[in-house]
């Protein structure tokens, strides 16, 4: 990522007290799973990825990750060999090309020579390139005609046709020089962004905008937001505000379930592991990851682990239903709520507040007291709590009950619905009314 100020911003969204009943049309809970990816410098010498490889493939796999981000360097075996052993372990690398480093010819070649096509979840243009509009004035056209001719050699080859093309990504609030680049939807399958919030919740106006600001470039197309996150170096002097362990592992769950609800198709958090050691934490880059420096888990990833192990659901396709319900909570600060549904009929309703955890001026936590919200379903059902910041393991708050109330404060809580009624023939063909 490239480390500019970040603006400080509102927080979007509103709430009624006693929300209207909503028929919800639920998403595939493992859908969301897999719209959960993580940045990665599986070639980095002397870090953590190389240094301790098996330890960091186990955690990844542990976390029920099936998508990293990562540089294709072409002259560094130990990606390679990570990159390979991963998608025997079914994760897939989505694979930026560097403008400076390669042509896409160069890059294509490789894939192919070095065995990596089955590795491959898409392709990406560079990196945040208009980081280098200081020094290379014409930096847009650059961009453009690197961008066409990837778009044009991997659809261009059978061998690579099939691979999704991703535009290039920009520097956070990059809306002018998003609009110097101009509408490159042609060459494109995906808008691409970095929306960081900076310390702040993820519905932070900067990071909003941020992602309206992708359809410039790709109006009309899908995004994947290939870099969001936080990082704990709290006693930086630098722009990029932190924000501390525990916020960060309150904000990740947040992070996927907002991004979830704007139809993000996927997003990636930046880091896996902090690559740098700096027992000062004043070096941003140093603390982006879930995991230390050491490879201990952070709190965020306990979280992400938590929340990836209670949705999960592998399997083909289905068609989810849709649930009547009605939330009733304070007015302030907004609730937030998704809808999902796993392949044995269980509804997963996901429920959080827009509420900070953090004070950026201060850099310490805020303890959030709780509020309840009650939960009015269309019939009988038996409900679970589940906490991913705390545990994969959930709580009854009820057999048979048509309403629950739940307390809650800045973490999310997962309700899940259950009807004791089974899917047949893969598909679902009626809502719960």
């Amino acid at each position: 990522m490239n480390l500019l100020a970040r603006l400080t911003g509102a927080v979007a969204g509103t709430l009624l007290a006693l929300s209207p009943a909503l028929s919800q049309q639920a998403m595939e809970a493992d859908k969301f799973v897999d719209s959960i990816g993580v940045c990665t410098h599986m070639w980095y010498p002397n870090t953590p990825y190389t240094n301790s490889y098996a330890t960091v493939k186990q955690k990844l796999i542990g976390a029920n990750i099936r998508h990293i981000r990562d540089d294709l360097a072409t002259d560094r075996p130990a990606g390679v060999t990570a990159w390979k052993d991963l998608a025997n372990s079914g994760i897939k690398t989505g694979y930026i090309f560097t403008q400076q480093w390669a042509t896409v010819a160069t890059f294509k070649q490789f894939l192919i020579s070095s065995n990596l096509l089955s590795t491959v979840d898409y392709v990406e243009g560079p990196n945040e390139f208009d980081a280098q509009k200081n020094t290379i004035p014409n930096w847009a056209t650059v961009l453009r005609n690197y961008q066409t001719d990837l778009f044009n050699q991997i659809k261009g080859d059978p061998l690579t046709s099939a691979f999704p093309v991703l535009a290039p990504s920009f520097i956070i609030n990059a809306q002018a020089d998003r609009t110097t680049l101009g509408n490159i939807s042609a060459v494109a399958d995906y808008g691409n962004g970095h929306p960081y919030p900076g310390g702040q919740m993820p519905t932070a106006a900067q990071t909003v905008n941020d992602i309206g600001y992708i359809s410039i470039n790709t109006p009309g197309k899908p995004t994947i937001l290939t870099e969001i996150g936080y990082h704990n170096a709290t006693n930086t002097t630098n722009g990029h505000n932190p924000a501390s362990e525990l916020a960060a592992s309150l904000y990740l769950p947040r992070i996927f379930f907002e991004m979830s609800s704007r139809n993000i198709t996927r997003t990636y958090y930046y880091q896996f592991v902090d690559h740098i050691s700096d027992p000062g934490k004043t070096d941003p880059e140093a603390f982006f990851g879930l995991l230390r420096y050491d490879l201990t888990e952070k709190p965020a990833y306990v979280a992400l682990k938590n929340l990836t192990t209670i949705m999960k659901d592998p399997g083909t396709s289905f068609t989810p239903q849709s649930l009547n319900y009605t939330l009733s909570a304070p007015n302030n600060p907004p609730l937030r709520s998704k809808l999902y549904q796993k392949r044995d009929g269980n509804f997963y309703l996901a429920l959080w507040r827009d509420v900070s955890v953090w004070d950026i001026p201060t850099r310490t936590d805020i303890s959030v007291p709780n509020v309840n919200v009650t939960v009015t379903l269309p019939g009988r059902f038996n409900v679970t709590s589940f906490t991913p910041t705390q545990s994969a393991t959930g709580t009854s708050l009820g057999v048979g009950v048509n309403s629950v109330t739940v307390p809650l404060g800045g973490a999310v809580k997962i309700l899940r619905i259950n009807r004791n009624f089974r899917i047949r023939n893969n598909s679902l063909a009626n809502s719960f009314m």
